[in-house]
């Protein structure tokens, strides 16, 4: 008896059997096929039944195992010591795969998660109800089912994720964890406001902004500008007291959307006339945190440059995003 495994023969590609098999000792030597009622018969132990190169079956009738694909394996069933007998034998491919819950990323059985991304665990068909999980870091919400729901760490990682099947065959899934990284782009959606009257100095700036990677989902992520003074202070604002440029505005974290972003206001109210050159910097270290507690890491610091010219036009430049406003309250760009 053979079991050929399907599909292409391709290298690491390898699908999750669950052989079965049963065996009847028929005790009359001189009955035949088909062994029907009276012919003395009794069960054999599942573990007595051996699967051709396979091996033994355990207490409970299976035997778990990985097989490539396009592979062909003896399943020719037999008993030691028995030599007449009646054999049943099954073969059952079960494809373990996992599915995020974040809806984007739209690949959703993607193995690259970002940190707190939570992850459903099964297969097709399901499991039996015994099997025990465990994982090498994050949570798992049960320990034994045949399904299993994952939360990442709070932290990068390469994570296994091990279903102990009722054989003690273990499968596994791997899953790479990723941080936060940084700023991937902004979008300016606006510079429009009532802000600042005609006449008066000022712009402003509202943005969109991206926190990579991108490639997973970051959802559970709140970040943060961290409050700090201004540098490179000249012309102008040297008039300024320090405490006056301080960025104070900072300090509150706020959570990532389902595409990893969050909004930023940029604003500066100008200094009153007469005018002439000035300008200064904030270089912001943002933090970032999973969940409602703690600090767990730093992103790369952003810079944050204000100038204002003779005739009291105000300039800002944020996430390599810029934006210029006149005293005539014409802004550029204009959104």
């Amino acid at each position: 008896m053979k079991l050929f495994t399907g599909g292409w023969s391709v290298a690491r590609w390898r699908t999750l059997w669950e052989l079965s098999g049963s065996a009847t000792e028929i005790l009359d030597p001189y009955a035949t096929p088909p062994y029907d009622w009276p012919t003395p018969m009794r069960m054999i132990a599942p573990e007595r039944i051996r699967l051709g190169t396979i091996g033994l079956l355990s207490a409970n009738g299976y035997r778990f195992l990985e097989l490539a694909k396009g592979e062909t394996v003896d399943l020719s069933p037999a008993v030691p010591g028995v030599s007449h007998a009646r054999h049943d034998v099954a073969g059952l491919e079960r494809v373990l795969y996992s599915y995020c819950d974040a809806a984007i990323p739209t690949n959703r059985m993607r193995t690259n998660v970002g940190v707190g991304e939570t992850v459903f665990i099964t297969s097709v068909p399901e499991l039996p109800a015994e099997t025990s999980w465990e994982t090498t870091a994050g949570s798992l919400a049960a320990q034994t089912n045949a399904t299993a729901h994952w939360t990442a760490p709070s932290n990068a990682h390469n994570v296994t994720i091990t279903a102990t099947l009722p054989d003690g065959y273990k499968a596994r899934k791997h899953f790479k964890v990723w941080e936060p990284s940084g700023i991937e782009k902004s979008v300016i959606y606006s510079t429009l406001t009532n802000t600042y009257s005609v006449g008066s100095p000022g712009a402003i700036m509202r943005q969109k902004v991206w926190v990579g990677p991108t490639t997973v989902s970051l959802s559970r992520v709140w970040v943060r500008e961290v409050p700090g003074p201004a540098t490179s202070i000249w012309g102008a604002y040297t008039n300024v007291p320090p405490a006056s440029l301080y960025h104070g505005t900072a300090g509150y974290f706020s959570p990532l959307t389902a595409e990893n972003t969050f909004n930023d206001t940029a604003a500066e109210p100008g200094l009153p006339p007469p005018w002439f050159s000035g300008g200064y910097t904030w270089v912001i270290p943002m933090q970032w945190k999973v969940g409602a507690h703690g600090i767990n890491g730093d992103l790369p610091s952003v810079s944050q440059v204000v100038t204002i010219n003779s005739d009291g036009t105000v300039s800002i430049t944020k996430y390599s995003n810029s934006v210029s406003r006149g005293t005539n309250g014409v802004s550029n760009p204009s959104l």
